[in-house]
């Protein structure tokens, strides 16, 4: 019994020990399902100081520097570990060339943000008829006058959401929440390229850090409101709920400057720098037009000058022509031409190897004969056990 037990034992270890070998499973998608990546940018693929419009990033977005105080949005290089990334530089914008109906993913990685609240990124802006970069009459000297804004703290998000309050002096109201970030994961420390995220579907914002779920955003009652003088021609939502990741409310925020028609998603500095990298949009997979294959365009068919083409005897220039039957291959003899007529048929080639490739066997499936044949070999040495036991 004890010769059993002990060999059933040796079983289960090997077969553990063989488990670990197994590949570890991917990490989840963090993009919904239902959507589609349209854009996703790097900058890996540009030169140092190169600027932005080299980039995929125009496809989607509008970029524009002014150049008060030599503005400008270039791709640049981390000095200390060589990577590419964006850097906006004083009175800039980049923003959706066209806002976003039907809801969306947006995210990329911010490195560095100066400046204070001069330096945002933004989502659900209406138009106020002046850049995304200009101040909003705030003592901070904020920049953007309407949307969504983010700030990044080292050791927290800062959520405002902006409102119409007309006894402020150009009528906007900063409505802030601070989320802490969770342990380990910073913003602005020199090293870091941390990544934010907006899941936004029409009716809620989602807000996530590092793939942390941090807050939500409840967006009520869209419709077009009174906001003095400015000009906002998008209705906006009436009310948003700040939640935190567990759904209890943080705040509520009346009369917003957040658009209901459709979200425009960006970021803009004014007298500040912004770095950021692997830029990443992602729009619902049944409004993402499906481009249809084109053909390779052929180049037209030069006809002989003879009548005829006849075929050169073996032992002319073009030289001779053996044919490998077992191949399914048959090749016509070189006309005097010098032209080259094929009749290879595709459906009788039978690719195998030959003596000197070599066979790749993937790992997963080694790994799981090498537990079978363990398993086989332990289990008859289990059974050999067994009925000598019972002898």
């Amino acid at each position: 019994m004890k010769q059993r037990l002990l060999a059933c034992l040796l079983i289960l270890t090997m077969a553990l020990s063989a488990m670990s070998l197994m590949p570890v499973a991917a990490e989840e998608d963090p993009i919904p399902d239902g959507y589609t990546v349209v854009l996703n940018e790097n900058f890996d693929d540009y030169d140092a100081d190169a600027d932005v419009k080299v980039s995929h990033l125009p496809d989607y977005f509008t970029t524009e520097a002014n150049s008060i105080g030599n503005g400008y949005i270039k791709i640049q290089e981390n000095a200390s570990t060589g990577n590419l990334h964006l850097k906006s530089h004083v009175f800039t914008q980049t923003y959706l060339t066209n806002g976003l109906k039907d809801g969306y993913v947006f995210s990329l990685d911010i490195f560095q943000t100066q400046g204070d609240k001069q330096c945002m990124v933004f989502l659900r802006a209406p138009s106020t008829g002046s850049a995304y970069y200009e101040k909003d009459g705030q003592a901070q000297e904020s920049c953007g006058q309407s949307g969504v804004a983010f700030h990044f703290r080292k050791d927290a998000l800062e959520v405002n959401v902006k409102s119409y309050d007309a006894a402020q002096p150009l009528g906007i109201k900063h409505n802030v929440f601070s989320l802490p970030l969770p342990e380990g994961i910073h913003f602005n420390d020199g090293e870091s390229y941390t990544t934010f995220m907006a899941i936004d579907d029409n009716e809620t914002v989602k807000l996530y850090v590092e793939g942390h779920h941090l807050a939500t955003l409840v967006m009520e009652e869209g419709k077009r409101g009174s906001f003095g003088n400015l000009k906002i021609n998008d209705p906006c939502f009436r009310k948003i709920t700040v939640q935190d990741a567990s759904g209890a409310e943080l705040g509520v925020v009346e009369n917003t400057l957040v658009s209901s028609r459709e979200s425009v998603v960006g970021w803009a500095t004014r007298v500040a720098d912004m770095i950021v990298d692997n830029v990443m949009l992602a729009l619902p997979s049944d409004s993402v037009p499906t481009e249809e294959p084109t053909e390779a365009p052929t180049e037209p068919v030069t006809e002989p000058v003879t009548d005829a083409v006849t075929e050169a005897p073996t032992g002319t220039p073009g030289g001779d022509v053996t044919n490998t039957p077992d191949e399914g291959v048959t090749e016509a003899d070189t006309p005097d031409d010098g032209s080259a007529v094929e009749t290879e048929k595709d459906s009788d080639k039978t690719e195998t190897p030959t003596d000197g490739e070599k066979v790749v066997i993937s790992g997963d499936i080694l790994v799981c004969v090498l537990v079978a044949v363990m398993l086989v070999a332990i289990g008859g040495a289990a059974g050999y056990i067994t009925v000598k036991v019972r002898k």
